[in-house]
């Protein structure tokens, strides 16, 4: 049986993946969940994860996308990811956009699509 999730960027995370502290910044790394090969296809404005492991199909944002797209490239930190999407969508990085991207990060780990580095 096929379960269909959708990352909109509505729900805030209540576990910050941005550690910063005021002196030295303390990036939290990300990389696609190694051992979990995904499908990753483009469909409009959105994309479509299937996890042929888990049978699970996941209907994800633009911003999520992009960011596993990224992801599959190289491992990242939250910094640069949000970075990637303004850039992207050439907008200044904002607060705003980096709590969205916390809250995608912390949604595609809880799919098992991404995981954050060992450090």
């Amino acid at each position: 049986m096929h379960r269909k999730s959708s990352i909109t960027c509505k729900r805030r995370s209540h576990k910050p993946v941005f550690a910063f502290s005021r002196r030295f910044p303390v990036p939290i790394m990300w990389q696609v969940a190694p051992g979990q090969p995904f499908s990753l296809r483009v469909l409009g404005d959105e994309f479509v994860a299937y996890h042929p492991l888990s049978g699970d199909t996941h209907l994800l944002g633009a911003a999520a996308g992009h960011i596993l797209v990224a992801l599959q490239q190289s491992p990242s930190d939250t910094a640069a990811l949000a970075e990637r999407l303004a850039s992207l969508w050439q907008t200044e990085l904002h607060h705003e956009l980096a709590l969205e991207t916390e809250g995608i990060l912390a949604d595609l780990e809880s799919l098992a699509l991404i995981e954050r580095v060992p450090s």
